[in-house]
């Protein structure tokens, strides 16, 4: 889960991994349009913040998505 939801200038995305590996977090708009890529990198196994600078972004809801070795998760976060 993204906090603070929602908000205004700057979210932080925290995730855990079980394993190291490839890691990709991608921000999408409400029709599926990629907006942006936050993260495409290779990350040790623990928990992690990813501080997503969200001040340039259209007030809305966007969906962010995570891929990992274990799998894919997907949350929403609003931009006020």
């Amino acid at each position: 889960m993204a906090f603070p939801i929602p908000s205004s200038s700057e979210a932080t995305i925290p995730f855990t991994l079980r394993d190291a590996g490839p890691v990709q977090l991608a921000l999408y708009d409400v029709t599926g349009r990629r907006v942006a890529l936050l993260l495409d990198t290779y990350m040790t196994a623990g928990t992690h913040y990813i501080s997503v600078p969200v001040g340039r972004l259209s007030s809305g809801l966007y969906l962010y998505r995570l891929t990992a070795p274990e799998g894919t998760a997907s949350r929403t976060l609003t931009v006020v």
